[in-house]
């Protein structure tokens, strides 16, 4: 849970509100939620199953991320360049 809510850029206790039906995400979280719904999209066509997704996300440094992990690029606030990725890797680049 850390990771998501690093990524969506809120803290965890946010999360749980959202989970409980206590609070509602404002409009950067919803974008944000949006773009991970995207990501999970790309991972089930890309992927063989979820372990090598996460994989992906651990491992791979690509050039286009700066050598970084496209998790670490995320958590950073820059799910749009992992997406940016994943819509290459897609098009069979």
């Amino acid at each position: 849970m850390s990771d998501l809510a690093a990524i969506i850029g809120v803290d965890q206790s946010t999360l749980y509100r959202w989970r409980h039906g206590e609070a509602t995400p404002r409009p950067l979280a919803r974008s944000r939620l949006a773009q991970l719904d995207e990501m999970m999209q790309f991972f089930h066509r890309l992927f063989a199953g979820a372990d090598r997704a996460r994989e992906w996300l651990h491992t791979s440094t690509p050039e286009m991320l700066g050598g970084q992990t496209p998790l670490a690029v995320m958590r950073a606030g820059r799910i749009d360049r992992v997406l940016t990725l994943l819509h290459f890797l897609a098009r069979g680049a």
